[in-house]
């Protein structure tokens, strides 16, 4: 099928922190294929947040389909608003049924996105899903149907001076401003840390207390909050920084010398902010498929993956592993570009 050079584009990237921030170096590589072509990004209310600064975005479009756009009436108000975006071409990196019918509602002639199975309703222009394949490369290996180069480029979060400032309120709260601090995700809902008891997170991060740096817990609700008060209670120290707006936590965390946290949202920011560090994955069957397709786009987060059984043995050997590697990264953390 023939794809015309589009005018106005529609791209539907609503979902997970970290899936919204894999699929920039897409977005900004179709935007510079296409500069004058007007680019709308429908995005959930907190990725909408989140990229409410980068430049290549013409339009950001918030769609709340458990609240604010949850009725029929809704709906329709929402699909009225596609429509007067008058786009060409509706692009979809994630496969969501609903998205495929927004898509198609939109009045957009070329509905491109990934088919499963060998299906892929109300998609026109289609490539099957490679599961083997980072899910940044993925998005880009399906923009190649119109011409763009496949080239895997970081993404960075763009930080507005009000962004540093709240930081620097929020690290002033905790008495943490001007020191050095390792900022911790002890959390996370793609990735729940039963596996890493509140014991062997104290042994990791114990040693960093001794180096006299500071840690600062990131949490959001109410069962991180839980889960950072009793690593704090176990360590005798730290600091909560709870319920951080989304921008105010990704300067926070460009302003940590490193990060330890799991696979989740803030090891996402944490890469768009150039923050070194580790992302521990949960030690299953799939852990090695999961790390190819979702490792954060920075090289200096090194993924880990922590024993099986509770043998103290093998957690000491994985936690030594990993005391080097946070103590260099204390003494030293590259500037952001």
């Amino acid at each position: 099928m023939r794809i015309d050079e589009p005018t106005s584009i529609l791209v539907f990237r609503n979902g997970s922190i970290g899936n919204t921030l894999v699929a920039l170096p897409a977005i900004r590589a179709l935007k510079d294929l296409f500069p004058n072509a007007a680019l709308a990004v429908v995005l959930d209310s907190l990725g909408a947040e989140l990229l409410q600064h980068v430049p290549f975005i013409d339009t950001i479009i918030s769609y709340d389909k458990r609240g604010v756009d949850k009725s029929l009436s809704a709906q329709f108000r929402f699909v009225r608003k596609l429509r007067r975006l008058h786009p060409t071409h509706a692009i979809l990196f994630k496969r969501f049924f609903r998205n495929g019918l927004l898509a198609f509602l939109s009045g957009a002639k070329y509905r491109i996105g990934f088919k499963t199975a060998g299906k892929a309703p109300f998609l026109n222009v289609t490539i099957s899903y490679d599961e083997s394949l980072h899910i940044a490369q993925l998005n880009l290996n399906l923009l190649a149907l119109l011409g763009v180069d496949t080239k895997l480029e970081s993404y960075s979060i763009p930080l507005s001076k009000e962004d540093q400032q709240e930081a620097v309120h929020a690290l002033q709260a905790a008495e943490l401003e001007g020191k050095r601090f390792v900022a911790v995700h002890y959390g996370g809902s793609t990735t729940k840390p039963d596996f890493f008891p509140v014991r062997r997170m104290s042994e990791l991060l114990r040693p960093v207390v001794k180096s006299r740096a500071e840690l600062a817990f990131v949490a959001a609700g109410f069962d991180e909050r839980v889960l950072a008060e009793s690593a704090i209670a176990e360590l005798g120290c730290g600091k909560l920084l709870c319920d951080l707006p989304i921008r105010t936590m990704a300067a926070v965390l460009s302003k940590a010398n490193c990060f330890v946290g799991f696979n989740s949202g803030p090891a996402h920011i944490a890469a768009g902010v150039c923050t070194p560090g580790i992302v521990i994955y949960r030690p299953d069957l799939n852990v090695e498929n999961e790390i190819r397709k979702w490792r954060p786009l920075f090289e200096k987060l090194t993924p880990v993956v922590p024993p099986v059984a509770d043998d103290d043995s093998e957690w000491s050997e994985f936690i030594s592993g990993l005391h080097a590697r946070i103590s260099a990264l204390l003494a030293d953390k590259p500037e952001r570009p």
